[in-house]
C-alpha cells in the first residue's frame, strides 16, 4: 500500500516524487504513468537564479546541457545574458530518473478513476 500515488508522470510529479523519495526513503511513494516514458516529449529550460541553491543541487543529474550564459536575438535587437542556463530533456529526464526512483514507477499504468481515498 502506497503513502503518497502520484498520477501522471509529467515533470512536476517526476519532480515531487524524486524529492520525496530523497527526504523520505521509507515512504510508500508510487508514480503512475499511463505511456512508456516519463517526462512527455519536451526540453525545460531555466535560469539558475530561478531556484534556490538546494534545488539547483539536488537537480544536477537530471540536466542535459547547461551554459554560462546565453544571447536572445529578435529582429533588430540582440542581447547576452548572463548566468548559468540549464535544459532537461525529456529522454534523458526519463533514462535518468527512472534509475533513481525504482520499482516507485509504474508505467504503462492506466488510471480511471481518482478520489481521496484510492486510485482505480
Amino acid at each position: 500500500m502506497s503513502d503518497v500515488v502520484l498520477v501522471g508522470g509529467g515533470l512536476a510529479n517526476c519532480l515531487l516524487a524524486l524529492r520525496l523519495s530523497q527526504l523520505h526513503p521509507n515512504l510508500g511513494v508510487e508514480l503512475l504513468e499511463a505511456h512508456d516514458s516519463l517526462g512527455g516529449n519536451h526540453t525545460w529550460s531555466f535560469h539558475q537564479s530561478d531556484i534556490s541553491d538546494l534545488q539547483w543541487q539536488w537537480l544536477q543529474p537530471l540536466i542535459s546541457k547547461q551554459w554560462p550564459g546565453h544571447r536572445v536575438e529578435f529582429p533588430g535587437r540582440s542581447r547576452t545574458l548572463a548566468g548559468t542556463y540549464a535544459s532537461i530533456k525529456s529522454d534523458e529526464f526519463h533514462s535518468k530518473l527512472l534509475p533513481l526512483l525504482g520499482r516507485r514507477v509504474r508505467l504503462n499504468a492506466r488510471v480511471k478513476e481518482v478520489t481521496a481515498a484510492a486510485v482505480t
